[in-house]
């Protein structure tokens, strides 16, 4: 609807006044599209997250200390190699 052509004016609607005249936001037009791809953009990661997890688990369990964040775990698995 927003590029069919106004009879009077002769330009197209646009989407702002379609969306506006349907009473529909721009993110929901755009989210009810037909045949949106739902496949995840990006890189493919090497690891599967539950393995992720699975190795967060067992370096937090390893570890002597408590209480540790997520840059000291990020950091051991990095020095790992994972």
């Amino acid at each position: 609807m927003s590029h069919t052509i106004s009879p009077s004016t002769a330009r197209i609607y646009g989407l702002k006044s379609v969306s506006l005249a349907w009473d529909v936001s721009r993110s929901t037009y755009y989210s009810r599209q037909k045949g949106k791809s739902t496949a995840k953009r990006g890189p493919k990661p090497k690891i599967d997250d539950s393995e992720v997890l699975s190795l967060v688990k067992k370096d937090i369990q390893e570890s002597p200390f408590t209480g540790e964040g997520h840059r000291k775990v990020h950091a051991r698995l990095k020095r790992k190699k994972i």
